[in-house]
């Protein structure tokens, strides 16, 4: 009897969700001068409390309650332009705002960083022809609760401060979720250019071209287990999978 091929999943994540962290890995001068550029930002920071008068230190930065620090980052280069790292921790500062969490973000990546110049890997370079249309794609993040077990939730322990679980932050993780055409993911469109999914060699591109020196970039690997679920077989630093 023949036995069933074994499917994999590959998992691209940032081991936290905290905002400061994320904007540092893109403050690399490796990662400036490679024009890696957030294009779009979703953040909070909320509480039960009664909102207040909002203010908006920024067009996309809104405060809704100035004593308890509520507030809500709303970005998208197609409305606000050019992302600026500096202004924002700017604005952060000056409202006395510690930390937020990354609900969801995308940032833009030179498509030949990724493959490489040659693109004389095999594996990297059958994804050349899909690439033509624009020089730069969108790696779109989501934020994942983790639940109470598994070893993807004690890479997030490891990144999470006291003062962060002070904050009520949850154990969440980034996951990579989608690889698109940079103007295919401002207009809304929905079409990627690859499963980010199926293929390790393309998920440590992608990781280590925002994450430089790989302070926060892991990956998790699923395997196909009884009852059709994905059942989680190891994590680890994306180290593992990085480009040869």
């Amino acid at each position: 009897m023949l036995s069933k091929p074994v499917k994999t999943r590959w998992v691209g994540y940032f081991a936290t969700p905290v905002l400061s962290k994320i904007l540092q890995l893109l403050e690399h001068p490796v990662i400036k001068k490679h024009d890696v550029e957030i294009i779009e930002l979703s953040c909070s920071r909320t509480s039960r409390e009664d909102k207040s008068k909002p203010t908006r230190p920024l067009p996309y930065f809104k405060i809704e309650n100035v004593e308890i620090k509520n507030a809500i980052i709303s970005y998208n280069y197609t409305r606000y332009g050019k992302f600026n790292i500096g202004e924002l921790k700017q604005a952060l500062i000056s409202q006395h705002i510690e930390q937020m969490v990354i609900d969801s973000f995308a940032v833009k990546i030179k498509k030949e960083w990724i493959l490489g110049e040659k693109a004389t890997n095999e594996e990297m370079a059958k994804y050349r022809s899909s690439w033509e249309r624009n020089p730069y794609l969108a790696a779109v993040f989501k934020h994942v609760y983790l639940g109470e077990n598994g070893e993807r939730r004690e890479k997030v322990e490891e990144h999470l401060t006291d003062g962060e679980k002070s904050l009520g932050f949850k154990r969440t993780s980034l996951d990579l979720v989608a690889l698109q055409d940079t103007q295919v993911y401002l207009s809304g469109g929905k079409d990627t250019v690859a499963d980010v999914n199926s293929a390790e060699a393309l998920i440590a591109n992608v990781m280590t071209s925002i994450d430089y020196e790989i302070a926060l970039a892991n990956f998790a690997e699923f395997r196909m287990g009884a009852e059709d679920r994905w059942v989680l077989v190891r994590t680890g630093s994306i180290r593992e999978l990085r480009r040869r």
